[in-house]
């Protein structure tokens, strides 16, 4: 195929795109090679000849520094759990006293009318049992059994169907 460059007249060349693509997968290529046997004279990363220098190896004043960060470290983590805790524990204990002041209120409450309750029925069943003891005392219903098994003229008054009330009295007792 035959293309025209209108930029310069009167030069043509031909091509159908096959030889920039060699070109710049060639260059790919080479860069790719002189990486990989180093362009510094090694052979770069097939022997290791490139690879970073080791470090130095562990001296006893590094692993005390370790030691020491590691227990900071720990320390650390543990104040912040104990903040944790304090402020989750203070929270629980704000929400459990607001719950036991209104319980307090509740119970108060009740008490108050229930003391309220309790005086007005004391009074209402002391008034009822002072009338109960004046109408037994008046009209005489209450005859205690010893004092009518000691009476014989006490006993002959209440007779009922010809035995005295004494002798009902001690067979009912």
């Amino acid at each position: 195929m035959v293309k025209e460059n209108t930029e310069n007249e009167g030069r043509r060349y031909t091509g159908n795109g096959q030889g920039n693509l060699n070109t710049v997968l060639g260059a790919i290529g080479t860069v790719g090679a002189l990486g990989l046997l180093g362009g510094n004279g090694g052979l770069g990363g097939i022997f290791g000849g490139n690879r970073p220098p080791l470090p130095p190896p562990a001296t006893k004043d590094d692993l005390s520094y370790e030691r020491q960060l590691t227990e900071k470290d720990s320390e650390i983590g543990q104040l912040k759990a104990e903040k944790y805790a304090d402020s989750a524990v203070l929270a629980a204990e704000r929400r459990l006293a607001d719950k036991i002041e209104k319980i307090e209120t509740s119970m108060n409450s009740a008490v108050l009318k229930q003391a309220e309750y309790n005086v007005a029925n004391t009074a209402a069943v002391s008034g009822i049992a002072a009338q109960t003891t004046q109408l037994m005392r008046l009209t005489g219903m209450v005859i205690n059994a010893p004092t009518m098994l000691a009476s014989e003229a006490g006993a002959s008054a209440f007779k009922v169907g010809g035995a005295s009330a004494a002798s009902n009295v001690a067979a009912a007792a």
